[in-house]
């Protein structure tokens, strides 16, 4: 499928109404009027004539960085298409073409056993290959644009496939032209990445990777993709075990010029920070958090995880209107105190929507 789609499926597509309450990882309580799930390419034409009666869309794949009401408006997507196709571009490099359908890890699973790298650092993130490119997923030092060659998305108004090659997709740190709600009306139905198969490198420019026992006692030159693979996965399950009711991490690192930095660090000198290109900095939000003594903070419906800083955990009853409030008091906090403001990374499936 490098380059072509192909998934048939005769069945036909009609609006029905959905529970999702086991949708969205939060486990919050919601439901949609008009839910369709999508299973076949041959789907997309006639898919198209039901969309545009709709005033807005939505995309769901997993529901793992979503934030649902109590009921969405509009018509809910969910593609289901499955496939992976692969064509050797050289003695170096494989292209890996994958419906959006696919679950994110079994995939990166799928390109260890076949020994492709590039992948690794990203494994046991939650969702699906078509969610990968929307917020340009990342972990440990790499983002899913290092490897993307081309999306496929379907324009439901033009009625049409359209390719975008990676240098129009507009990535960006947790961002990319898809993740901008005039980009609704263009449904990923597949991703094109380019995977190493020789002359592959292990990136482990983050310091949970350096730290690693096992990695950092073996030379890089004999590491393979499947050790630093298990190595993230060593250190997601000991990070995240028995957290639930969640989306990960909620807020997004926020990114400042040196200038900013080098003012932020006079007066607070123990910021935590990453280096990025063109001077930038990207500041640790879980330390922003935690300095302003939320970490562990909990009412009876919603709080901060004990142990993880950027995660807001549903407690089992908490609704939408419980989790952005507590958001928004958070980053209230983090302005007062660092001038800075926090964006979340969860989508909220409402049409006008802005965090106080």
């Amino acid at each position: 499928m490098a380059g072509t789609l192909i998934s048939r499926n005769r069945n036909a597509v009609r609006p029905y109404f959905r529970r999702l309450d086991n949708f969205n990882t939060f486990g919050l309580r919601s439901c949609a009027s008009d839910y369709i799930v999508i299973s076949a390419l041959d789907l997309l034409d006639e898919l198209s004539g039901i969309a545009t009666a709709y005033s807005h869309i939505w995309i769901i794949g997993d529901g793992s960085n979503i934030i649902l009401p109590a009921r969405v408006h509009g018509l809910v997507i969910q593609p289901t298409i499955r496939g992976v196709h692969t064509k050797i571009e050289s003695d170096d490099e494989v292209i890996v073409t994958v419906c959006s359908g696919e679950k994110w890890h079994d995939f990166v699973v799928w390109c260890v056993e076949h020994q492709l790298g590039g992948l690794e650092n990203l494994a046991m993130i939650p969702g699906t290959v078509g969610a990968s490119p929307v917020q340009n997923i990342g972990a440990y030092g790499a983002e899913v644009s290092d490897c993307i060659e081309a999306v496929f998305v379907w324009d439901l108004k033009g009625k049409r496939m359209i390719r975008f090659p990676s240098s129009e997709c507009m990535f960006g740190y947790r961002t990319s032209r898809f993740s901008s709600s005039s980009e609704m009306w263009h449904l990923i139905v597949g991703v094109v990445y380019k995977l190493k198969r020789k002359g592959w490198r292990p990136n482990l420019n983050h310091p949970e990777l350096m730290n690693d026992s096992y990695l950092s006692q073996n030379d890089t030159q004999e590491l393979t993709p499947k050790e630093v693979f298990r190595a993230v996965c060593d250190i997601r399950q000991q990070k995240f075990a028995g957290i639930h009711h969640c989306a990960g991490s909620f807020f997004k690192n926020p990114v400042v010029s040196r200038e900013r930095f080098r003012q932020l660090q006079a007066l607070h000198p123990g910021i935590v920070s990453q280096s990025l290109s063109q001077g930038q900095r990207k500041l640790a939000a879980a330390w922003l958090i935690e300095q302003c003594g939320w970490k562990g903070y909990n009412t009876t419906r919603v709080g901060i995880h004990k142990n993880q800083a950027l995660i807001i955990v549903n407690h089992g009853e908490a609704t939408s209107e419980d989790l952005l409030e507590l958001a928004s008091t958070v980053r209230k906090s983090i302005y007062n105190r660092y001038s800075i403001f926090l964006q979340i990374e969860p989508v909220y499936f409402v049409e006008t929507f802005h965090l106080r």
